[in-house]
């Protein structure tokens, strides 16, 4: 969890993380802040890179697509575009995914062999569960896109997971007003770089950098190895002052 490739790839939305036993992890991201938008995108290559591990992400869209990719330490990765439309459209844009289709595979959604294939021969160069069948099964058999990373999971053979539990959430009481102000940040952040706004209301006040790094220390924390939460409301409370308003 305090893998920095892990957050410039996905984001830093911890919803849940699943220890899978034998060194494996399951990790729910929800989208990314907003203030991440302009710097995601790269996918697993880094965090197989930094983990010596192999690494199998999905981005989901429920009702649009779903984007596979993974990565290893000692192997090429590969990254597909699942649609339920053979041209490969789905109507998102692309630009907001925390995994880009792979350019080399072009915007046509693979043939369900070809994507097993690869799923299989990832598996079992990760040491997990490589049967064809059972792939081919999770994948036709999941009704939404959502479903998919949890079938495909189950289908590789790796025991049911057990949740590892957070020291606190992403917003909390404690320090809702400092969160709340990075909040605002990040979306005035966002509003630059996907818009180009030039309003004034949308422009870099000179407390935003305080109030991201909040926000992005309180998500490195939540795991332990960071802040306590003690520590986490001080570092509130002393923006708020630093940065009151009149």
């Amino acid at each position: 969890m305090h893998v920095s490739e892990i957050e410039s790839a996905f984001g830093s939305s911890w919803r849940r993380l699943e220890d899978r036993g034998e060194g494996w992890q399951l990790l729910d991201i929800g989208q990314p802040r907003p203030h991440q938008w302009p710097g995601v995108g790269m996918g697993p290559a880094g965090v197989a890179r930094v983990t010596d591990g192999p690494v199998l992400a999905f981005w989901v869209s429920d009702t649009a697509c779903a984007q596979i990719s993974a990565a290893a330490t000692h192997a090429e990765g590969w990254s597909y575009h699942l649609t339920k439309h053979r041209d490969g459209s789905c109507g998102y844009d692309h630009r907001f995914s925390t995994l880009r289709p792979d350019s080399r595979a072009g915007k046509r959604s693979p043939d369900l062999p070809v994507l097993v294939a690869a799923i299989a021969d990832w598996a079992c160069a990760a040491g997990l569960d490589a049967s064809a069948d059972r792939i081919t099964d999770a994948v036709t058999g999941a009704r939404l896109y959502r479903d998919l990373p949890h079938a495909v999971v189950s289908a590789l053979g790796l025991p049911p997971g057990r949740e590892v539990p957070r020291m606190f959430d992403h917003q909390e009481d404690d320090w809702c007003l400092a969160w709340h102000r990075g909040h605002k940040a990040g979306l005035r952040t966002s509003a630059r770089w996907s818009t180009g706004s030039t309003v004034e209301s949308d422009q870099q006040l000179p407390e935003d950098e305080d109030f991201l790094g909040f926000v992005d220390q309180v998500a490195r924390s939540m795991y332990g190895g960071g802040f306590s939460r003690q520590e986490l409301v001080e570092e509130s409370s002393r923006l708020m002052a630093r940065w009151s308003r009149t």
